[in-house]
């Protein structure tokens, strides 16, 4: 079913009816309370010693270790993985999967 501009009309005033605004900032808008924008922000968090399988996509990466242990957190959401060559490297927690 298509979205019509009257049908866009009608949201935008019943969420201003409820105290909300439409964030302009975004191509797609949401709407968020009045004054604040909504956080698109994924907080990563591996325990030390955790088994992690390590999601490589840059031909730059080594693919021979795709495993390691997490052993701790490097800042900025990198973590210190030992890898199974013995190297320690940090890798972005979203480049980092729960491995069996």
């Amino acid at each position: 079913m298509k979205i019509t501009q009257h049908m866009k009309r009608q949201i935008r005033a019943a969420a201003r009816a409820n105290g909300v605004t439409p964030d302009k900032r975004v191509k797609v808008k949401e709407y968020t309370p009045t004054g604040q924008r909504m956080q698109k922000s994924v907080t990563y968090v591996w325990e030390p010693g955790s088994l992690v399988s390590i999601q490589t996509t840059a031909a730059a990466w080594n693919t021979s270790s795709s495993t390691g242990i997490v052993i701790g957190d490097y800042g900025a959401g990198y973590f210190d993985v030992l890898t199974g060559d013995g190297k320690i490297v940090q890798i972005p927690g979203k480049r980092l999967r729960k491995a069996d």
